[in-house]
């Protein structure tokens, strides 16, 4: 799990507004192949529950710099050891 606690946005001019927190789930799941020479797979997900970021009155409509407005990313990689 991932959590990012909320706070004030002192970037919209006087208005001191409360950013809300989020928590996003991340997960992976890894397979460790007994075979000689056999790769070691790795499959996993990035924001599992495609929890959107909190609104801020910005351009993006998000904190660039705190959230990750991509959503839900999955992922697989392969290690081959030689």
């Amino acid at each position: 799990m991932r959590y990012i606690d909320s706070y004030t946005d002192d970037q919209a001019g006087n208005a001191f507004r409360r950013i809300d927190s989020q928590v996003t789930v991340d997960a992976q799941y890894v397979l460790e192949l007994a075979a000689p020479r056999a790769p070691t797979l790795t499959f996993g997900a990035i924001n599992l529950t495609d929890e959107d970021p909190p609104r801020v009155r910005t351009n993006g409509g998000y904190d660039s710099k705190v959230h990750d407005p991509r959503g839900r990313m999955y992922y697989a990689k392969a290690l081959f050891r030689f």
